[in-house]
């Protein structure tokens, strides 16, 4: 599949409308956003990235309007959720989603590979909280009065 880009928020494809909309949701989740909103028939994406301490803060939306039967358009629009993008941080987040999605067309990669990546770090970082957890409880309070008796022998 191959985009080509055409204004600084717009992009066009020949693809399928089917095959453009997963993939844009694929390279959402490989670029580190959360899909918030699919919509098929509208042709409509929400995803959101964190920015400051709202892990939804920063929101970009993809339109995918048909200009022609062979044509789809793609129109990107950032925005952040609570407060104006003053310094056009925002923007510069839609740019780079946009650079990332012509990169791999002209590449022709798959991004599967970013859901696995994903998963992968989150049990990673899952077992390393859990380790320190466990950790902290046996150095503060030691361990049980029945395993400690146990491990007690009589010589």
């Amino acid at each position: 599949m191959e985009f080509q880009k055409i204004s600084e928020f717009e992009l066009s494809s020949d693809a399928k409308h089917q095959k453009i909309f997963d993939s844009l949701i694929r390279e959402i989740d490989f670029f580190g956003g959360i899909p918030i909103e699919r919509n098929f028939k509208k042709g409509c994406i929400t995803a959101a990235w964190p920015y400051g301490l709202d892990p939804f803060g920063l929101r970009i939306s993809i339109h995918l309007c048909s200009e022609s039967l062979a044509l789809i358009l793609i129109k990107f629009s950032a925005c952040f959720r609570d407060y104006p993008d003053v310094h056009g941080h925002a923007e510069q987040k839609a740019k780079a989603l946009m650079t990332h999605i012509l990169t791999k067309s002209s590449k022709n990669q798959t991004s599967e590979g970013g859901v696995l990546e994903r998963q992968i770090r989150k049990i990673q970082k899952n077992t390393l909280i859990q380790l320190v957890g466990q950790l902290f409880i046996d150095y503060n309070y030691g361990y049980p009065k029945e395993l400690n008796s146990d491990l007690k022998t009589d010589i």
